[in-house]
């Protein structure tokens, strides 16, 4: 999610692979904003949430994301197309509008207690 002047981004890939916090920050940053080396030192998560699978194709029955603030104004990011379908800078009652799973509600509230 995004604010005027962070963005939010759950990291961490697939528990299937091993990774490192660090690590997992730098490359998602790096491939999915096109940010190289964002990250100085080992960055703080600001937020867990666990969603439970419902999908009986996938071994797996809990999703976590953990969650990183990112203070930016955007303009350095290069966003990967394939790997979000829109992208846009919103006012939290504006996002609240269009976000309705829970982790990225969940998300909101802890990006609006945290301005």
């Amino acid at each position: 999610m995004e604010s005027a002047t962070a963005w939010t981004i759950p990291f961490f890939g697939s528990t299937v692979t091993i990774r490192t916090r660090s690590g997992s920050t730098h490359r998602e940053t790096k491939e999915e904003l096109g940010v190289h080396d964002f990250f100085k030192g080992e960055a703080s998560p600001f937020l867990l949430t666990i969603t439970q699978m419902e999908n009986v194709m996938l071994p797996c029955k809990e999703h976590y994301d953990v969650w990183f603030l990112l203070p930016t104004d955007g303009r350095n990011f290069n966003i990967d197309p394939t790997e979000f379908h829109e992208t846009r800078w919103l006012a939290i009652d504006e996002a609240r509008k269009l976000v309705t799973d829970a982790a990225n509600v969940e998300a909101l509230n802890a990006v609006e207690r945290l301005c």
